[in-house]
């Protein structure tokens, strides 16, 4: 496989909507995933320092250790061992409802965001997840150029 046009992080419903959308468009993917199938749990259940250790050693090897510096911090949870969770939770606190519009914007050109939580309409939901991954798919088709943009819808 020569080198992607797009790395999508996680195999979840929206990381699996954005792998569809661009390999329909004929944009090389490629998928990282930490865990031997689609979805995190067992990697979640290792606990946060070795769901660090797995995304930085599969971004090094794309990007180079530079990466390292650039993940200098990180937050994880595993949300399927909270007592009071028990999964997740997908709710805004009061005053913030537009947080998930700003959770979905890209960070530069070239980062986009998709999930469940980036969803202004399904949140906590996998339809707002996989509606999620399509949008961010055809947003950085559009900003990268990777294809022409007429063909580019926003669904988000």
């Amino acid at each position: 496989m020569s080198s992607p046009a797009v790395v999508i992080v996680g195999a979840g419903a929206a990381g699996i909507a954005a792998a569809r959308q661009l390999r329909a468009l004929r944009v090389q993917t490629l998928v990282l995933e930490a865990s031997a199938h689609i979805g995190g749990r067992e990697l979640a259940a290792a606990g946060a320092a070795t769901m660090r250790e797995v995304l930085l050693a599969q971004l090094t090897g794309l990007f180079g250790h530079d990466i390292k510096r650039a993940a200098a911090t990180s937050v994880a949870v595993n949300w399927d061992a909270e007592p009071w969770v028990r999964g997740y939770v997908a709710a805004a606190q009061p005053g913030a409802a537009d947080a998930r519009q700003r959770l979905a914007e890209p960070l530069g050109e070239r980062l986009f965001f998709a999930g469940e939580a980036t969803s202004r309409c399904y949140m906590g939901d996998v339809h707002g997840a996989w509606l999620s991954g399509i949008a961010a798919a055809k947003a950085a088709v559009a900003q990268c150029g990777l294809i022409h943009s007429s063909g580019v819808s926003d669904v988000r």
